[in-house]
C-alpha cells in the first residue's frame, strides 16, 4: 500500500509539472520534481521527465544525469522514448559514439522504428562515417516516408559526404513533404552557392526570403554567395542590411571584416572584427580573423594573443595536441624537458624554428627541449642549434613520444616569448643551416648565366590554393629572357606538369628527395622565384635571394609592404595589382630578371 501511495503521489507530482511546464513555468516545474526526486532517487519517469526539463532549458548535466538515472532503472526495454532521448542527449554533448551504442540498442529493441536509424545516423554522420550514415538515414527515410525530418537529415548528410547532386534532390523532396522545415529552401540556396550555380542559388535565396521573411542570416548568406562571385557591392549592401535586421548578429560584423580584409581595408576590417568578438567573446573563429587581421597589420603583441584562439577555430587546418602536461608560457624550465611540437605545415615550421635559440637559452640548469617536425624535414633540422632531440612529428600515438614536462605548439612562440613588434622578431639570416651530407652540382650548369630557381605552385589540397598557386604557362617567357638559366625545383602534386616547359629548363625536381636536398641546391643558385610555399619559407631561413610571388589578399606573414618581408631580409615581394593578375606580376619579374642580369654583366666587367 505503502509503495502505491508513493507511486500515485510520483505520477501526480509528474503531471502538476506537466502543467506548469505547459504554462511556460519551467523553473517552478523542475524545483517541484526535484524535491520529489529526493526521496524517490531511481524512479525511471521521475527521472525522465527531470531530464527532459532540464533538457529544455539548455542545462545538459542534469539532464544527462537524470536520464542515465532513469536508463538504468528502467529495466531490460526501456522505453523507446527515453532511449530517443539519451541519445539525443549525447549527441548535444558531442558523444557520439555513445548515441551510436544507444542508437544499436534501442534499433534491436524496437525493430522497423525509424526513430532509432535516424539517431544512429545522425551519430554516424557526427563520426565522419558518411557512407554508414546514409545508409541509416536512408533506412529512417524508407520506414517513414512521408517524415520531412528524415529527409531533411539524409541530404545534410549527403551534402556532408560531398554527393551535392543527390543532396539536392534529396532537399527537394524534403521541401515537399508534409510540414517541411522552414528553412529547407534556404539550406538548397546554400547547397546551390557551394555547386557554384550562381543563378539558381540566388533565385532560391529570393524565394526564402518571401517564405521566411527578411531575416538577418538570410542577408548574410546572400552576401557570401555576392562575394563569392566577386558582385562586392551587392555583398556590402546585404551584409549592411543583416546588421540593420539585427545589430547583436556578431556573424554579421565578422561577414562585413572578411569583406574589407578582402579590399585590403584593414583598419576597417580590423574594427569589425573587434566588435565580433565584443558580441561573442568565446567565438574562436571571430578572434582567429581578428588575429590574422592584427599580424597582416604588424600588430605582433596582439596578433599572436589573439591567434592562440585558432584551436576553438572549426575550420582551423591542424588538429589540438590534448596534452595532460601545461602549455609552456616562455619562463625558465630549469630541471624540465620542453616539448616545441609542429602544427600546420612545412613552411611554417621553417619560419617559427628562428625561435629555436631563443627558447633554448631558457633552458636554465638541466633544462631539455626537444623539437618535433615533419617527417620531410628530419635531415635537414636534426642539428638545429641548442635543440637536444629532434623527431619525427607523431600525432596519432602520444605514448611513443619521449617523456616532457612542458609543451608549445611551435606558432605559438612568438606569444611564449613575449614579442611585442615586429623590431622584436629575430631576422638575422641564415637561421637555419645545412646538415654534413651528399652535396650536389647543378647539371648542365652555365657559369655565366642568372641560375634561377622556381617553385609555380603549393598544395592543392590548401585551401586558397586556387589564389596562392601560378601556372608554369606564366613562366614560359622568363624561360626566353637572355643570360638566365632555369631549373625546376617544384615537387609535389605538380611536379608533372614541367613537362609543358621547354628542354632546355633544367629538370631538378627528379634529384630532390627531400628539403635537405633542396636546401643544397638552393645554395648553388643565384636566385629563387616562388609563389607563397615552404620552399619560399625555405629559402628565407637560408638566407637566399628570394622572390616571392603573392596574390592580392596574401598571407598575414606578408604584411602590407609592397616588396620586404620584415620574416626574411633577402626575400623580395611581388604583388598582384588585382585579384587574379598574375600576368602584371610576371611582367614585373621579368623587367626585374633583365635588371639583374644587366647588373650581373655589369659586375663581370668591372
Amino acid at each position: 500500500m505503502k509503495k502505491k501511495q508513493e507511486t500515485d503521489i510520483v505520477e501526480q507530482a509528474i503531471t502538476k509539472a506537466m502543467g506548469l511546464r505547459n504554462e511556460k513555468k519551467l523553473s517552478a516545474a523542475i524545483a517541484l520534481l526535484v524535491d520529489v526526486q529526493k526521496k524517490n532517487k531511481t524512479h525511471p519517469h521521475l527521472n525522465f521527465q527531470l531530464s527532459r526539463l532540464f533538457g529544455e532549458i539548455g542545462n545538459l548535466e542534469p539532464a544527462t544525469r537524470h536520464a542515465e538515472i532513469s536508463l538504468k532503472n528502467a529495466g531490460a526495454r526501456p522505453p523507446l522514448n527515453l532511449l530517443l532521448h539519451r541519445g539525443g542527449l549525447d549527441l548535444l554533448n558531442k558523444d557520439p559514439a555513445h548515441a551510436l551504442q544507444i542508437a544499436q540498442t534501442a534499433t534491436e529493441l524496437y525493430q522497423n522504428e525509424p526513430r532509432t536509424y535516424s539517431l544512429g545516423g545522425r551519430a554516424l554522420a557526427a563520426l565522419k562515417n558518411y557512407p554508414a550514415a546514409i545508409q541509416m538515414l536512408e533506412a529512417a527515410v524508407n520506414l517513414g516516408p512521408k517524415n520531412s525530418s528524415y529527409l531533411n537529415q539524409l541530404a545534410h548528410t549527403l551534402e556532408l559526404a560531398g554527393d551535392f547532386e543527390r543532396a539536392l534532390i534529396v532537399f527537394g523532396f524534403c521541401r515537399n513533404a508534409e510540414n517541411p522545415p522552414k528553412n529547407v529552401t534556404m539550406l538548397m540556396a546554400n547547397l546551390l552557392q557551394r555547386m557554384d550555380r550562381y543563378d539558381d542559388s540566388l533565385a532560391m535565396y529570393r524565394r526564402a526570403l518571401k517564405e521566411l521573411g527578411h531575416k538577418s542570416y538570410l542577408y548574410m548568406n546572400m552576401g557570401a554567395l555576392f562575394r563569392r562571385f566577386e558582385a562586392i557591392e551587392n555583398a556590402y549592401r546585404c551584409y549592411q542590411q543583416s546588421l540593420v535586421l539585427d545589430p547583436g548578429a556578431g556573424g554579421s560584423y565578422y561577414n562585413l571584416g572578411n569583406l574589407e580584409r578582402g579590399r585590403l581595408n584593414v583598419d576597417v576590417a580590423d574594427k569589425w572584427f573587434q566588435m565580433s568578438t565584443i558580441i561573442e567573446p568565446e567565438n574562436g573563429t571571430f578572434h582567429w580573423n581578428l588575429s590574422l587581421v592584427k599580424l597582416l597589420k604588424g600588430e605582433i603583441e596582439a596578433g599572436f594573443a589573439e591567434y592562440e584562439w585558432r584551436w576553438q577555430h572549426d575550420g582551423f587546418p591542424s588538429r589540438r595536441r590534448n596534452f595532460s602536461q601545461p602549455q609552456w608560457q616562455g619562463d625558465d624550465y630549469s630541471g624540465k624537458t620542453l616539448l616545441v611540437h609542429a602544427e600546420q605545415g612545412m613552411g611554417d615550421h621553417f619560419q617559427f624554428v628562428r625561435f629555436m635559440p631563443m627558447i633554448a637559452a631558457l633552458k636554465g640548469k638541466g633544462g631539455k627541449l626537444i623539437l618535433e617536425c615533419h617527417e620531410p624535414l628530419m635531415n635537414l633540422l636534426q642539428t638545429f642549434p641548442g635543440v637536444d632531440q629532434v623527431i619525427e612529428r607523431n600525432v596519432d600515438d602520444p605514448s611513443q613520444l619521449p617523456k616532457f614536462d612542458l609543451h608549445l605548439p611551435i606558432v605559438s612562440a612568438p606569444f611564449a616569448l613575449g614579442m611585442k613588434t615586429v623590431d622584436d622578431l629575430p631576422t638575422a639570416v641564415p637561421y637555419l643551416t645545412i646538415p654534413d651530407g651528399p652535396d650536389f652540382e647543378l647539371p648542365n650548369a652555365d657559369p655565366k648565366a642568372l641560375k634561377i630557381g622556381f617553385v609555380w605552385g603549393g598544395n592543392p589540397g590548401f585551401g586558397d590554393d586556387h589564389k596562392r598557386s601560378t601556372k608554369i604557362d606564366y613562366y614560359q617567357p622568363l624561360f626566353d629572357i637572355p643570360g638566365t638559366q632555369f631549373f625546376s625545383i617544384q615537387k609535389g602534386p605538380r611536379e608533372p606538369e614541367i613537362s609543358e616547359a621547354p628542354e632546355k629548363v633544367v629538370r631538378l625536381n627528379a634529384q630532390i628527395e627531400d628539403f635537405r636536398d633542396t636546401a643544397v641546391l638552393m645554395t648553388k643558385l643565384d636566385l629563387v622565384i616562388t609563389t607563397c610555399t615552404s620552399v619560399a619559407h625555405l629559402a628565407g631561413a637560408l638566407g637566399r635571394p628570394t622572390w616571392i610571388l603573392l596574390h592580392t589578399t596574401a598571407d598575414w606573414r606578408w604584411l602590407m609592404e609592397p616588396e620586404s618581408s620584415v620574416w626574411y631580409p633577402t626575400a623580395r615581394l611581388f604583388r598582384q595589382p588585382s585579384d587574379g593578375d598574375w600576368q602584371s606580376v610576371f611582367d614585373a619579374v621579368g623587367a626585374a630578371i633583365t635588371a639583374r642580369v644587366a647588373e650581373q654583366r655589369k659586375s663581370a666587367k668591372a
